[in-house]
């Protein structure tokens, strides 16, 4: 290795700064006492300390192999394939806070060179990336959800870098005298420190990349250099000295991993560390001249290693092990997460074995933790909070056999003080020792726990742990080297008194703490996390008190609570009263001109006296947080009053003696209201801010981080982003609130599943089914016929989305089995209403009945719920204004006699609906695929049936595809047929409707969502159906689609006609129709002209709704087109779904007219509707 010139640096007029010294170097010693003194005297340094008692690290592989599915990248790839749409650091921190982790390191530079920040130095870089469009920073983001989460970060740079190879920086020898950082114009650098010496480029490069992460990013605390070189035998040397005083210059708290002196590898890959893991072992060189290879051989600090070692040096051990097989994300492992039991076998392997533990959990091509990793993760933090909750030796007597100096600061009763910095210990050489705890009370344990005081170094090298059973001791663990911390496992025994022995040590042992705990094991605990006992329980007689801003006070998650409490604990006597106030803050705090000036927000504290004095709940929730921020970005003065508030609600609502449960504030979405929101960085904010769910995510951060003072507080904030960010990677319009923070009917039900969940409420779990064996041989015109008596479920409120609520087992189904049938469909009847028609399978696997709105328990649900919200109204009103309130412009509500008159009568409605009901359910056997005539088509079935009066033809596949994807012709069906014919091949449906002269119009779009209902729900076509849309056409598959954006596939547009103006309007440059404009004036009732050239409903006018759902189009056109003219239709349809952000291709061809339409060869229109189809 080449030899580098002396490092120099400086910071401003400070001057020179010293180099570095060695670490914990002693001089050599010729005997084995000397050895032993010599080892028992090195210590860690401060740093090493903080980085120890880190314990539980999260890791972050995250790059281009993300997306190319590898583990290794290669340099080559282009920077256009990262683009993790729905990155969010902060689901990050949240996911590995919860599993108890205090720090992340996140792979700043992979092997492959690609930088997940915008590197100065290299194009390889998230700079020319589409994500954020090339301005977007992965190590911003996470670093500023890292403070505000409470998380130490961590840098890996990998040395190996690719990239560099292939570019030819890597391997140069060209050293000459540079300074760090490079100059480059438009930087000024944040640090004023200098670093001056001879370097070739790739270490000028390398220096320049620690620069940046080091000077930039606040607090870094770990700097991870991996060993792995891909690529061997380059000829390129590494600065390492070099590297590490500018780490230490720039970030002198960091610790240095692996090729660097703080953090040694433990050795391997598999989540443990030795039998005996030592943090003293021999060097042969000062440290500043050692090159820190990997260590993985079994034995590293016994004294036989250290004997004759010229050096000794404090040198921990970092396990590293993935959650999953490999380090990056791959689709093939979302089920391959490693158990629980295994997380936990490492922890004790780890964290447990003087080491710590480093888990790499890598986020998905989104840019988020997998679902599977977080949940994974939030059952081990469980778990750990668990296991760790309660030590059963606080409040033992601690007697030893020997104490140094006979001083109480080195006593046994510190090992149960909880202070890692006090210790035991005995006089030098006094190496055998032990200290006995007598418990207060028997208690049953399985782990035990001892920790050294690392500020008197390691040093004891074996123990053996005792518990006085039936008379006499009995050794339950023993170990080798303690360290930071030894856990033990055993199995479980009951006593009141434990022994720790202390069987060697070098010069005397010390001990810091002593645990005993008692670990449930993983499979019990599993069961019960999976049956989420309620910490909070109502009894019978108990007045339940909701109080809140608008949200709260619209009152909708309130209904859902008490609908579902009255549905699934009917015996259940409690009195749920909602008292939330519209504008209303807990900080007290309002914004200039709140209102237009009218009035300031609403304090509760001006009420709250009154409502507990008059309402004397028993328990009270208090959802608050959204109008607290006022919708700036987050404030230390406004959060600060924020948590005072809620301490002074705790606090008056504590002193009545009820119980409070804190709701954490609902999601706030900017998508909705995009263009009505103000980026940060304004002095005024007149509108809301565009991140101001950032701030949300901090008040709700700090208030679930109140359950550790055991506050009980519901998390509504986390699982509403969560299910938003997985709606809308399928759907991108799919929206909590209209207007960005009043939550609709399915933000409420998600508000009020999280509160019954809280409540050992599963709505999800109550399963009512009926089961039934169909006779195979039946044929009766009439079916089976059953009668079903069953209490009205909780019922499906209208206006919620059901795809939410179904696909997220939000509530319980109520759900129809038949085994054995013959036909392959049925037509499922209630009384003489068809509800719909049911394939063998699904009945085979269970129907709920549920998603069947004219069922009579569907239709009465829905008169049931909306009593139970008009009786929780009329008492909201009657007591807000009995109790007063500062808001103006709130209804009058009853007098309080009255109010409880008129909710008695209400509830006498609702103890009526609520009575059991029979479902008279017949199954008729569908005989025929599809009814009506059967005729050829090109070698295909072709079926004419009616719809609505509408004649309707289908061409079935001989053997349906998957999923039974679609076809549907808007207008001109047979013409140019080479496509369908094809598609039919490919197991496609081809369907036409005849709507003819009707061009699109609203009763149109009416008949298609009848054949949509008829193919989707009788015949199991495809929820999505690909459009064909050719000439007027166009009209009927555009207008129907961006009515029903979220049923289409894509579309297929064949000069088609996207604005009626242009034809047959005739108003642009085509000669348009008379007849059949004046069919428009007809069809869509306009009273005149004017009004059908001010209609805003035209195809190119109602885009969003297919830019959100995503839905990708291809318009093929004629550039000769004058029919058409394509500049009036297609162009313009373009120009403006690309503003939206929409896809469209376009296939232009030269010369053609409106005729013919269609491609010589149709392979990019088969193409088109293949790969965007379900």
């Amino acid at each position: 290795m080449q030899r580098h010139s002396p490092l120099s640096f400086v910071l401003g007029s400070l001057g020179l700064l010293s180099l570095l010294c060695p670490l914990g170097a002693q001089e050599p010693a010729p005997d084995r006492r000397a050895l032993i003194e010599r080892a028992a005297m090195v210590t860690p340094s401060e740093r090493q300390i903080a980085w120890q008692r880190r314990e539980f690290i999260g890791f972050v592989h995250f790059g281009p192999n993300t997306f190319t599915d590898r583990s290794w990248g290669t340099g080559k790839e282009n920077p256009s394939i990262f683009n993790p749409t729905a990155l969010d650091c902060r689901q990050w921190v949240r996911a590995f806070k919860d599993a108890g982790m205090t720090q992340v390191i996140v792979t700043a530079k992979h092997h492959d060179g690609f930088c997940l920040w915008p590197s100065r130095f290299t194009g390889h870089s998230v700079r020319n990336s589409p994500w954020r469009d090339g301005r977007g920073d992965v190590l911003r983001e996470l670093a500023e959800a890292c403070r505000e989460g409470g998380l130490k970060l961590g840098v890996y740079l990998s040395p190996a870098d690719l990239n560099a190879m292939e570019t030819g920086l890597y391997g140069r020898t060209n050293e000459r005298a540079r300074i760090i950082p490079t100059p480059v114009p438009g930087w000024t650098p944040q640090s004023t420190v200098q670093f001056k010496g001879n370097w070739d480029d790739y270490n000028t490069y390398f220096m320049n990349q620690l620069y940046e992460l080091l000077t930039e990013y606040g607090e870094i605390n770990e700097v991870w250099f991996d060993g792995a070189n891909p690529k061997p035998g380059t000829g390129q040397t590494y600065a390492y000295a070099d590297w590490y005083r500018l780490i230490r210059a720039l970030q002198p708290n960091a610790v240095i991993f692996g090729k660097g002196p703080d953090v040694r590898w433990c050795g391997n890959e598999a989540g443990r560390g030795r039998t005996s893991e030592w943090s003293v072992i021999p060097l042969p060189v000062r440290t500043g001249e050692f090159t820190w290879p990997d260590m993985t051989g079994a034995d590293l600090g016994s004294l036989d290693k250290l004997s004759g070692a010229p050096f000794l040096h404090w040198y921990p051990s970092e396990v590293d092990v993935s959650i999953r097989p490999e380090w990056f994300w791959h689709a093939k492992e979302d089920e391959k997460v490693k158990s629980l039991e295994r997380l936990m076998d490492i922890y004790h392997a780890s964290v447990g074995n003087n080491s710590v533990l480093l888990l790499n959990v890598p986020p998905d091509q989104r840019g988020l933790i997998h679902e599977n990793d977080v949940n994974r993760l939030s059952l081990f933090g469980r778990l750990l909070r668990q296991t760790f909750a309660e030590n059963l030796a606080r409040g033992a007597q601690a007697t030893a056999s020997a104490t140094r100096e006979q001083a109480s600061e080195y006593a046994a009763f510190t090992t149960l003080d909880g202070n890692p910095d006090s210790y035991w210990t005995t006089e030098d050489w006094q190496t055998q020792a032990e200290i006995v705890y007598q418990l207060p009370a028997h208690k049953r344990f399985n782990l035990v726990m001892l920790q050294e005081g690392l500020r008197r170094g390691q040093r004891i090298e074996s123990f053996a742990v005792d518990a006085w059973v039936a008379g006499s001791w009995r050794e339950v663990a023993a170990g080798t080297t303690v360290g930071h911390k030894r856990l033990v496992h055993f199995p479980e025994i009951e006593s009141d008194r434990v022994r720790v022995r202390i069987l060697g040590a070098r010069l005397s042992p010390t001990l810091s703490e002593f645990g005993l705990f008692l670990q449930p094991a993983v499979s019990t605990f599993e069961a019960a996390a999976r049956a989420n006992p309620a910490p909070i329980a109502f009894h019978d007689g108990e007045k339940i008190l909701f109080l809140g801003d608008s949200i709260t006070y619209s009152g909708q998650y309130v209904d859902y609570v008490d609908a579902t409490l009255r549905t699934l604990k009917p015996g259940l006597k409690v009195e749920i009263l909602n008292l939330g106030l519209p504008s209303e803050t807990v900080s007290g705090l309002s914004e200039p001109g709140h209102a237009g000036g009218t009035f300031p927000r609403p304090d509760l504290h001006e009420r709250l006296d009154r409502v507990l004095a008059t309402i004397k709940p028993d328990v009270v929730f208090a959802c608050y947080g959204m109008n607290d921020g006022i919708y700036y970005p987050l404030g230390d003065d406004r959060f600060q009053s924020f948590q005072q508030g809620i301490l002074r609600l705790r606090e008056k609502v504590e002193a009545t003696g009820a119980r409070l449960i804190h709701l954490t504030p609902p999601t706030f979405d900017p998508v909705p209201i995009q263009g009505r929101t103000l980026p940060a960085g304004r002095d005024e904010y007149r509108q809301p801010y565009e991140g101001y769910n950032t701030v949300l995510d901090r008040y709700s951060e700090w208030l679930l981080d109140q359950r550790s003072k055991g506050w009980a507080v519901i998390d509504i904030h986390g699982p509403m982003n969560e299910h938003l960010a997985t709606r809308r990677r399928s759907q991108p319009g799919f929206q909590f609130a209209g207007d960005g923070v009043h939550a609709n009917a399915t933000g409420h039900w998600m508000m009020a599943r999280e509160v019954l969940n809280a409540l050992g409420i599963d709505p999800a779990g109550a399963i009512a089914e009926l089961d039934l064996a169909l006779n195979p041989t039946a044929t009766t015109p009439d079916g089976t016929g059953l009668n079903w008596e069953l209490r009205l479920p909780m019922p499906m409120d209208p206006d919620w989305d059901p795809e939410s609520v179904t696909t997220s087992e939000m509530l319980q189904p109520v759900r129809f089995v038949a085994h054995n049938g013959s036909a392959a469909f049925y037509d499922l009847f209630e009384g003489e209403t068809r509800l719909a028609t049911v394939s063998r399978e699904d009945l085979e696997a269970g129907i709920d009945l549920r998603r069947f709105p004219g069922l009579t328990t569907s239709t009465r649900g829905v008169d049931w719920l909306k009593r139970v919200r008009q009786r929780n109204n009329v008492l909201r009103d009657a007591w807000l204004k009995a109790v007063g309130h500062k808001r103006p412009g709130m209804g009058a509500g009853l007098p309080i006699g009255e109010a409880e008159l008129k909710a008695q009568e209400l509830l006498e409605q609702i103890k009526t609906l609520q009575e059991p009901v029979t479902l008279r359910l017949r199954l008729v056997p569908v005989t025929a695929a599809f009814p009506g005539k059967r005729s050829d088509w090109n070698g295909y079935d072709r079926f004419d049936f009616t719809v609505g009066g509408k004649p309707v033809l289908v061409i079935a596949p001989r053997e349906p595809a998957p999923n039974r994807p679609w076809v549907w012709h808007g207008e001109f069906f047979g013409h140019k047929p080479a496509p369908d014919i094809a598609l039919l091949g490919k197991g496609f449906y081809i369907v036409y409707m005849s709507v003819p002269d009707m061009l699109g119009c609203p009763d149109a779009v009416s008949s298609w969502n009848l054949l949509y209902e008829e193919l989707t729900v009788r015949h199991g076509f495809a929820p999505k159906a690909a459009l064909v849309g050719l000439s007027r056409g166009g009209l009927y598959c555009y207008n129907w689609a961006s009515a029903n954006p979220h049923t289409v596939a894509c579309i297929y547009g064949d000069a088609p006609v996207c604005d009626f103006k242009s034809w047959p309007g005739g108003k642009g440059k085509g000669p348009g129709s008379k007849r059949d404009w004046d069919l428009v004036l007809s069809q869509y009732h306009f009273a005149n002209e004017a009004e059908a050239l001010a209609y805003p409903g035209n195809p190119v006018d109602r885009l969003e709704p297919l830019a959100k759902a995503g839905v990708p189009l291809l318009n093929v056109y004629g550039d000769a087109d004058e029919v058409v003219p394509w500049e009036e239709n297609t162009g313009l349809l373009a120009e403006r779904y690309r503003a939206l952000g929409g896809s469209i291709q376009l296939i232009g061809k030269p010369g053609v007219g409106h005729h013919p339409h269609g491609l010589e060869d149709s392979t990019p229109i088969i193409d088109f509707i293949l790969k965007n189809s379900p």
